[in-house]
């Protein structure tokens, strides 16, 4: 369970005993939740996002509106969007770097965003994490068999996750060579969890992947 799903769990343990949420409370229950909507989730949204934002070459603003009840509702202007800096906080979703450039080189090594990270569990306890999701996504795909994981053609980011000889194609892919095979990191920390899950899941592993 996720320290959102916690909270929201806690809230509605009070509401079913009756427990008045005064404003104190309700203060602090705000601010716990902005707190792990800052530190969490809008770093994945970050990292899901970035890759596709990228192909724009002219700024914009693009503003959500998102209402648990509705469907996702995002606007976009050329023009700046004026609030009430009273009412509203600005977070950065992802650090600003140097390279945008849509073809990226071979690299030995990258720089996640550090914010997430990976947890890999094998049936026999075998447990592999690592500070950086990366470290781990390519250590679980290297004891799992980097042969096995390229017959099932996972495709990420327009390419193979795996193959023997890298190319661009027009893609983001960030290549890492793993013995005589070369895995594509390209991709956020979810979707590394989620080809993990593909993985374990066509494989039959029993696998347990956690984001944490």
């Amino acid at each position: 369970m996720s320290n959102l799903e916690e909270l929201y769990k806690a809230i509605e343990t009070l509401k079913k005993n009756n427990i008045k949420i005064d404003d104190d409370l309700s203060r602090r229950l705000d601010e716990a939740e902005e707190k792990i909507i800052r530190d969490e989730i809008i770093p994945i949204i970050g990292n899901d996002i970035e890759p596709t934002l990228r192909q724009i070459k002219r700024k914009l603003v693009l503003v959500v509106d998102y209402d648990p009840e509705k469907s996702l509702n995002v606007r976009m202007t050329r023009k700046r969007v004026v609030t009430d800096v009273s009412d509203t906080k600005e977070y950065p979703l992802l650090p600003l770097t140097q390279d945008i450039n849509p073809i990226r080189k071979q690299k030995t090594h990258v720089i996640i965003h550090p914010r997430t990270h990976l947890r890999v569990t094998f049936p026999d306890g075998t447990m592999l994490t690592d500070r950086k999701a990366i470290t781990t996504f390519l250590r679980a795909i290297e004891r799992i068999g980097l042969e096995k994981i390229e017959k099932l053609g996972i495709i990420t980011d327009r390419t193979n996750l795996i193959v023997r000889s890298p190319k661009s194609n027009g893609s983001h892919a960030e290549w890492h060579r793993v013995r005589d095979w070369y895995v594509n990191t390209h991709s956020s920390t979810m979707s590394k969890a989620k080809h993990l899950n593909k993985i374990s899941n066509s494989l039959r592993l029993n696998l347990r992947i956690e984001i944490v």
